[in-house]
């Protein structure tokens, strides 16, 4: 077989290793950085619609006392941002196990 060839075979070797080294050098100066970058930036922007979910359900329950259907229509819009608010944490928490971004 030419693949175990003694001749070739630590000729192979050694470009196996050079070509894993400099898949790993990319990866590491490259890639992760720029995934990292990308998580951070992600973890920002959902905290800032965290807040102003939580801005937008103070608003309405305040607004939303005198008039019933009113009423009724802000607490359907208020169940809707808590929904968003809590998969937008639940991404979070899952984004910080994975990654590990204090």
């Amino acid at each position: 077989m030419p693949q175990l060839d003694k001749v070739t075979f630590s000729n192979q070797v050694f470009w196996l290793l050079l070509t894993l080294f400099v898949l790993y050098l990319i990866l590491i100066l490259y890639i992760l950085p720029l995934i990292h970058k990308i998580m951070s930036s992600r973890r920002v922007l959902l905290q800032n619609f965290i807040q102003k979910g939580y801005l937008y359900s103070n608003r309405i329950t305040k607004n939303t006392k005198y008039n019933s259907f009113v009423n009724f229509s802000g607490f359907f819009y208020m169940g809707i941002t808590m929904f968003c608010i809590k998969l937008a944490k639940k991404f979070l928490e899952s984004s910080n196990i994975i990654f590990k971004i204090n």
